[in-house]
């Protein structure tokens, strides 16, 4: 009777090894299958190499430029009729210096109100093309990632957002191809 006992518990310890084996192999394949897929990109390159921000940074300064030659321009008046009244204002009467000062004040006064709103105009547009390069960059990444089943894509900055990452994760060079691409309608 003790040997069919011994068999009996052996069957028991057999069949409970194989369950337990069968529940880790299980436990295994579901880790493997839920593991998240995960990518970086590193932001710089994004930034430096993406068409669409060479493009956007190129028409910034196109119009920066056209708006800041008219204050040029007038800095150079306001700059010709100062010289001209130092070189004039002992020439002058007391009451034509008063009403020349007045009207330079006034013509400086007038520069400063212009060259401030082609200021807040600079900042508005900088911040327009930049809102508008980031959107497409962002919608690209996402789509990107859903097609592609990535659970997450991270972005590597210079300011530590990531501070280490495999190599084999990068995918900024597959990234800026399909951005590039894109944006050159392809």
């Amino acid at each position: 009777m003790s040997n069919g006992n011994t068999n009996k518990k052996l069957v028991v310890l057999v069949s409970i090894t194989c369950i337990l084996a069968m529940v880790s192999v299980c436990f295994c394949i579901y880790l493997y299958i839920s593991k998240p897929k995960m990518a970086f990109v590193y932001n710089n390159r994004i930034l430096a190499e993406y068409n669409g921000v060479k493009e956007g940074q190129q028409l910034y300064r196109e119009k920066e430029k056209t708006l800041t030659a008219t204050l040029d321009t007038l800095e150079n008046e306001i700059n010709s009729l100062l010289k001209n009244y130092q070189n004039e204002s002992r020439q002058l009467s007391d009451k034509e210096n008063m009403l020349t000062e007045s009207m330079i004040k006034r013509r400086q006064a007038d520069y400063f109100n212009y060259k401030k709103a082609i200021e807040d105009k600079i900042k508005e547009e900088d911040t327009k093309l930049t809102a508008a390069v980031m959107h497409q960059i962002d919608s690209y990444i996402a789509e990107f990632g859903k097609k592609n089943g990535y659970t997450y894509i991270l972005g590597a900055s210079n300011e530590g957002s990531l501070f280490f990452a495999n190599d084999k994760e990068d995918i900024t060079d597959i990234i800026l191809e399909g951005l590039n691409n894109t944006y050159a309608g392809k």
